[in-house]
């Protein structure tokens, strides 16, 4: 007769403890999962951004070998710069510009605000640029860059 009454009481459902169970092991994966999709994201917003600059990267090399030159004022860079058939997403704007510091020529993509987090409150921008001591040489070499973004978020084409 007890043996009944015990099986007859069972209950049905979670108890307190294996939902503080589920509950941490729902936390535990997105401590880890959230970050990875934030990074994710941000990785791909500036894939974006880094299409447009090879855009550009590809015009400014083709005006290399048609004038054995890289551009130097603006009226040479004006159309140098990438053409969207649609408004991108993530980007706020795009320059070329000739003769700046270190290099003979820079293509700069911004980023639009609060695009990816940002603490110091800067423009962030992508850059591909050709240093001016190559650009002299017989094939310009390129260098890729950010400013105000983590560089570990830049894509592959742009590490390193």
């Amino acid at each position: 007769f007890r043996e009944e009454r015990s099986m007859n009481n069972r209950q049905n459902g979670f108890g307190a403890f294996q939902l503080l169970v589920v509950i941490a092991v729902i936390g535990a994966i997105s401590t880890v999962a959230v970050p990875k999709y934030k990074s994710f994201m941000n990785k791909a917003k500036l894939t974006e951004a880094y299409t447009l600059a090879a855009e550009s990267k590809r015009k400014i090399s083709e005006f290399y070998m048609m004038n054995g030159r890289l551009p130097r004022n603006v009226n040479e860079t004006r159309g140098l710069k990438s053409e969207t058939v649609s408004a991108p997403e993530y980007v706020r704007d795009m320059d070329v510009v000739a003769e700046t510091g270190n290099h003979a020529v820079m293509v700069k993509v911004f980023l639009k605000n609060d695009v990816i987090e940002n603490l110091a409150g800067v423009d962030q921008f992508i850059y591909l640029a050709v240093d001016k001591s190559t650009a002299s040489s017989s094939q310009i070499e390129w260098s890729c860059g950010a400013y105000g973004i983590d560089t570990s978020l830049l894509p592959e084409g742009c590490q390193g």
